[in-house]
């Protein structure tokens, strides 16, 4: 059997008409965690913040803004970063 799997605003969902679990969507003012990978170089990690703006990219597809915690901000010398890749957002 082929399942094909589509992202949309951060949600997980069988396209092929099966019921699947599906994660909460993230708005505006949700706490998250974001993934950055090793292009950050020793810095890379999970980081906590709060999601400030949502910039839609497409139907199924957003970009997430978010403002780091006190801590990630020190850690990272960056205030907000934005996130498109949704493997890489979870609310917490």
């Amino acid at each position: 059997m082929n399942i094909r799997w589509q992202f949309a605003s951060s949600q997980l969902r069988c396209v092929d008409g099966k019921k699947t679990e599906m994660t909460g969507s993230i708005q505006i003012g949700d706490r998250v965690k974001i993934h950055l990978d090793s292009k950050f170089g020793m810095d890379g990690g999970w980081f906590e913040g709060i999601v400030v703006r949502i910039d839609p990219y497409s139907e199924h597809r957003s970009f997430y803004w978010v403002e780091l915690n006190a801590e990630a901000q020190v850690q990272l010398g960056i205030r907000q970063i934005s996130v498109f890749n949704i493997k890489n957002i979870q609310k917490i």
